[in-house]
This record gives structure tokens, C-alpha cells and sequence, in this order.
């Protein structure tokens, strides 16, 4: 299976690669090995809890959530194909909602519950479930 988004039938060499359906377009759209690198520099970080590792957070999850656009379209570069633009918008949001469900630097104010987190993590599923991206 390939990262990039299939949105049309195709066909190389005999095989018939069908249109992705929205199950496949979420799983695609979540960035999951930034989503992991967030967990793991997180995790790393967790021993801090003051002013300072606020501050890193916040630094950390901005670099990453510059990179995952970047990284996305790299990942999904294909031959005579459009950059998977579409694709690397909604997971750059997506990455931004995962960090925002599992707390991160967001943990950190009164307005976060985390039942906030869980909410918005469901909606957006729900949501780029129907985002079908119009590059070819």
C-alpha cells in the first residue's frame, strides 16, 4: 500500500489499484510516524515540569508541525503526479489534533480537559474521512 491518497482507478502492469475509501484516506492523512516522534521527544521531556519544558514543548510541537507538510510530500512524491498537497494540509491538522488529544504543551492551561482532546480527535476523523484530495 502506498502512502499517497489513490483517488482514481489505476492501473500498471495488469493490477488494478482501487479509488481509496474514507478508512483508508484517515489512516493515510494521520501522520503517525511524526505523531510517534512527538510521543517519544514528549516522553523524553516529561521528567521537566516547569516554565522551561512549557516553552519546549511549544517549540517542539511548532518544528514539527512545520516539518509534517514537508515530510508528507516527500513521502508521497510520486511520477507524474501532482504533490499530494491536499494530503499534507490535512496532516499537518491532523498531526496538530493528536498532539492536542494527548495533551502536550495544551495540558499545561485551565481551558484543556481532555475529554476536549478526545472530542476533537473523533470530529476531525469524521471530517477528513470526506476530504477526497483533488491532486492526480
Amino acid at each position: 500500500m502506498t502512502r499517497r491518497i489513490v483517488t482514481a482507478q489505476m492501473q500498471a502492469k495488469g493490477d488494478s489499484i482501487p479509488p481509496d475509501g474514507p478508512l483508508a484516506r484517515v489512516v493515510k492523512y494521520v501522520p503517525v510516524d511524526i505523531v510517534g516522534a512527538w510521543v517519544a521527544i514528549s516522553a523524553a521531556l516529561a521528567s521537566k515540569e516547569d516554565a522551561s519544558h512549557t516553552a519546549l514543548l511549544w517549540g517542539v510541537f511548532a518544528v514539527l508541525l512545520v516539518v509534517t507538510p514537508i515530510w508528507i510530500i516527500r513521502q508521497t512524491q510520486a511520477d507524474n503526479h501532482d504533490p499530494a498537497r491536499t494530503q499534507a494540509l490535512v496532516a499537518a491538522i491532523a498531526f496538530g489534533v493528536w498532539v492536542f488529544a494527548l495533551g502536550g504543551p495544551f495540558a499545561r492551561y485551565d481551558f484543556y480537559d481532555p475529554a476536549y482532546g478526545t472530542v476533537a480527535l473523533v470530529l476531525f476523523s469524521l471530517g477528513a474521512a470526506m476530504v477526497v484530495p483533488t491532486e492526480a
